[in-house]
């Protein structure tokens, strides 16, 4: 499961007058705004008991805003700090299951919005069960 795209994906529904960029900043030509631009700074996979997991990242956003006048930067910029705090709390991953947001903070930098955020889901890896629990299902019918 792909976190980034899972967040993408909610922004583009949430704000569909902002470009939504995921990727690497492209070499040249500029960005038309408003635009948002979302990057993983960190993550971890953490194996669990049997198939489950839990897969954590830090995320950040950074919202360029339209130059003026409608709405003025400054009130796009609040406006859309308020949402995002409600937005990032849980976002419903297609797979099903929700990605937990927690410790969230936001800056603002030249006109420009920086919101960061942890995230965190509980997922079960798809295929064949680890060999311990082979090993132990194995057992349990051997000596049952």
């Amino acid at each position: 499961m792909d976190m980034t795209a899972a967040v993408a994906a909610l922004l583009r529904e949430e704000y569909p007058e902002c470009v939504v960029l995921t990727g690497e900043p492209g070499a040249g030509g500029s960005t038309p705004k408003p635009f948002i631009e979302l990057r993983e700074l960190s993550g971890s996979r953490q194996s669990m008991l049997g198939r489950r997991y839990r897969r954590q990242a830090l995320l950040v956003l950074r919202y360029v805003p339209a130059e003026a006048p409608s709405p003025t930067p400054e009130n796009a910029v609040s406006g859309m700090t308020d949402r995002l705090y409600s937005l990032m709390v849980s976002v419903a991953l297609p797979g099903g299951g929700l990605l937990k947001g927690s410790g969230m903070s936001h800056e603002r930098v030249d006109g420009t919005l920086l919101f960061k955020w942890g995230a965190a889901y509980d997922g079960i890896e798809v295929g064949q069960e680890p060999p311990l629990m082979r090993s132990l299902q194995e057992e349990v019918v051997t000596n049952g």
